[in-house]
């Protein structure tokens, strides 16, 4: 039976569909394209409008909060939607019968949703300085991570929005 994508997983990937367009002369949507592709191959196709959405999304809660520093704060979603959980605690990605990465049985994300837990965080990485990503922090640092290792370096071209 598929498997929908983990409501955490989907943010963090719409913080990379942003933080990738923002520093390439590229629009967004052949970011879109390649990244729902990509999680459309391990769960239920996952429309690229809906990342567009999203991303769009952070990226304007960037403008509204005058933030500077748009990367560092789209990395930084990006690691703490990865690597921590709600509570605090650092996820583990394998479990002795499952991985993190398996999805769930029903839908738990949409755009609106994403932006909704974004825009606090904006403001939380200016007060708690330490919600930042550590330092040169990348995808590829994601201990048993599986295939979310090298996924922000896909190569992305402007053919894959057609």
């Amino acid at each position: 039976m598929p498997r929908y994508c983990p409501e955490w997983l989907f943010g963090a990937v719409s913080a990379l569909v942003g933080n990738r367009f923002i520093s390439s002369s590229l629009p967004i949507e052949p970011f879109a394209v390649k990244y729902a592709q990509i999680l459309s191959d391990k769960y239920v196709p996952i429309p690229d409008t809906m990342l567009v959405s999203a991303a769009e999304g952070f990226l304007r809660a960037i403008i509204e909060a005058n933030s500077e520093d748009a990367d560092v704060i789209l990395n930084s979603f990006a690691y703490n939607r990865l690597m921590i959980l709600p509570n605090g605690e650092t996820r583990k990605f394998k479990g002795l019968f499952s991985t993190a990465l398996d999805g769930s049985k029903e839908c738990e994300y949409s755009a609106e949703q994403a932006v909704k837990s974004f825009k606090p965080f904006v403001y939380m990485i200016r007060a708690k300085p330490t919600l930042a990503a550590p330092a040169g922090w990348r995808w590829d640092d994601i201990e048993d991570g599986d295939w979310l290792r090298g996924i922000e370096d896909v190569e992305v071209s402007i053919l894959d929005s057609l």
